[in-house]
């Protein structure tokens, strides 16, 4: 990590820099009006309605923030909110927490994670091809295609391939790793603090929400291990006679209410298994559709150029005719000024026949009206 790229003197300016109206603007317009709203019931629709009422309050608010570097409670105050992921849900797991965060503290974070988002293209890497603005995580898909078909070809050396199936980053990444990391890419301290001072209640609070996971998860372990138990107890009850039938009967009770909890959880896990493999067809299905747009798009962008080749030679066999034309123009251009000047020569040479013959006529009317003999 402290070898790889980091912030120069110039980009670490960057996201200390005084905040803008323009800023703070622009976060306001990138919230949906359609947000849940925080603890205070304004949702960001209400901020857009009432803007030319309550913007220079709320441009305070968010200055106030970035030059003390402290965040008033009761904008720092988020409510978290369980939504099932399935229909019975069981465990902690089987929900999934909202953050109903104030509108101020959502601007701020964006406003931060703008800055952010700047200088994210100088210190990720290129080969990072998802979740990043202007790149595409399909360029990895095609990428990963390609290397499984160059699997199957002759004389290649040993190779294979994992299928790693990862959580989600934010479910279980740690917030002092996350300032570790800010601070090796050479973030200043100023960013830092403000990054925490807007995670650490959120992160903290998600965090409570892990352990109690956690300790569901310990309960149903719990749960299994009593019930193994129990199936151990009946097992040595019916091979040791000498136990007494109320235990056993008690054991065979117990064993029962057990079993049938054991089937009603197997039932909402087949359920659950059957919804993923039918998520699982429908992502297959959209990957080969995706595949098929992609080969009509190459044959299309093919034909396109194979269209181009024909219209660029066409263009210049048009500019070649057009050349040879505007040659043959000038010079039927000269040969006109020429046929031009020897008819004008020769209009000459007629006028002057003519007044030369108009001369002769009238001296021979006077030599007729004289009695002379013309000259």
């Amino acid at each position: 990590m402290k070898e790889g790229p980091t912030l120069t003197q110039q980009q670490q300016e960057e996201p200390i820099a005084e905040v803008t109206y323009q800023e703070i603007d622009q976060a306001l317009k990138g919230i949906g009006g359609d947000k849940a709203p925080g603890i205070d019931g304004y949702s960001a629709e209400f901020f857009k309605k009432a803007w030319l009422i309550t913007k220079e309050e709320v441009y305070a608010a968010v200055k106030d923030f970035f030059h003390t570097g402290k965040m008033f409670q009761a904008i720092n105050c988020t409510t978290l909110t369980l939504i099932p992921k399935v229909a019975n849900p069981v465990t902690i797991k089987d929900f999934r927490p909202i953050a109903c965060c104030t509108v101020l503290y959502k601007l701020i974070s964006k406003v931060i994670a703008g800055r952010l988002q700047k200088v994210m293209p100088h210190i990720i890497s290129e080969a990072q091809a998802g979740f990043i603005p202007g790149r595409k995580i399909a360029d990895n898909i095609i990428l990963a295609h390609e290397l499984v078909e160059s699997y199957n070809r002759k004389q290649i050396s040993p190779r294979c391939m994992l299928k790693v199936d990862m959580m989600k980053a934010y479910d279980s990444v740690e917030w002092v790793y996350l300032d570790q990391l800010l601070e090796y890419l050479c973030f200043p301290t100023k960013f830092n603090n403000w990054a925490n001072l807007i995670g650490t209640e959120l992160m903290g609070r998600i965090s409570l929400l892990e352990k109690k996971a956690r300790k569901s998860d310990k309960t149903v372990l719990e749960a299994e291990r009593q019930k193994w138990t129990l199936t151990s107890e009946l097992a040595g009850a019916k091979a040791s006679p000498s136990k007494a039938e109320k235990d056993k009967e008690r054991l065979e009770c117990s064993f029962s209410e057990q079993l049938s909890k054991s089937s009603e959880e197997i039932r909402e896990l087949k359920a659950l298994l059957a919804k993923k493999e039918e998520y699982a067809g429908e992502l297959v299905q959209n990957l080969t559709q995706v595949q098929a747009n992609l080969n009509i798009s190459s044959d299309k962008v093919r034909a396109l150029e194979s269209s181009h080749a024909s219209l660029e030679a066409s263009l210049d066999s048009s500019l070649a005719e057009n050349q040879v034309l505007k040659n043959d123009l000038a010079m039927w251009e000269k040969e006109y000024e020429l046929l031009e000047e020897n008819f004008n020569i020769e209009i000459a040479l007629v006028h002057q026949h003519d007044i030369q013959e108009q001369e002769y006529l009238h001296e021979i009317d006077v030599v007729n009206f004289e009695g002379k003999e013309p000259r």
